[in-house]
């Protein structure tokens, strides 16, 4: 899987970057342009492949350092918001929040539990009809008498067949409703369990009763030992 996600984007940059040398002084600007771009894309779309697998080797190998401090989960949904608004309005899909007023409080490393969030917007933002929603979702709660927080981000999309809610969370691994060629590498779910496993949580995915979609849903401590 690895040698086959490298491939594709070098492929790309070497065929493109040979173009250019053979024909930069007859092809058009325009022409010469668009190899650039196609560079430019593989070459972004390998930085995030490698550093996808940096991210997971450090989460498998207990090596990834958490910066843990209180804070309000609701502005952490807030700030993974603030950097898909492009997103959201490119793909006309309606972001809404349904959290409770007061503060949710966790001890957590503020920038991976953004990165977990915007990594779950992804999928939620790419399949469902434009004109629909995603809802972001976190409240407080108890497992055997220990205060949690759980955080939910619900799509109106494809849903996720049954016999693939486990398998998404693994490496290279997409649901077959999605995994149409629309990009994506397989791994943002599996560093999304590693991160929120490294916190003391769990993370699971279910098919919305009411409505179309599904939901992905994470647990973590309210306070970390």
């Amino acid at each position: 899987n690895m040698s086959h996600e490298f491939r594709t984007p070098l492929h790309a940059i070497t065929s493109f970057s040979a173009y250019g040398i053979k024909e930069h002084e007859t092809a058009p600007p325009a022409q010469i342009r668009q190899y650039f771009e196609t560079i430019q894309t593989s070459t972004n779309r390998l930085c995030k492949l490698v550093n996808e697998v940096l991210d997971l080797a450090r989460l498998e190998h207990g090596e990834h350092k958490f910066q843990l401090k209180r804070g309000d989960v609701r502005e952490l949904m807030q700030r993974s918001a603030e950097g898909m608004q492009s997103l959201l309005q490119d793909k006309r899909v309606t972001l809404r929040f349904d959290n409770p007023k007061e503060p949710v409080f966790a001890v957590c490393d503020h920038d991976k539990i953004v990165q977990v969030l915007t990594t779950l917007h992804c999928p939620a933002l790419t399949f469902p009809p434009p004109g629909r929603s995603i809802t972001l979702r976190c409240r407080s709660a108890s497992d055997n008498g220990s205060p949690r927080v759980v955080v939910g981000v619900i799509d109106e999309g494809v849903g996720i067949p049954d016999e693939e809610k486990e398998s998404i969370f693994e490496s290279f691994r997409q649901s077959s409703r999605t995994n149409t060629g629309a990009g994506g590498t397989g791994l943002g779910l599996a560093i999304c369990r590693g991160i929120v496993e490294a916190h003391g949580g769990r993370i699971w995915a279910e098919n919305n009763q009411h409505g179309p979609g599904a939901s992905v849903i994470f647990s973590i401590p309210a306070t970390q030992q």
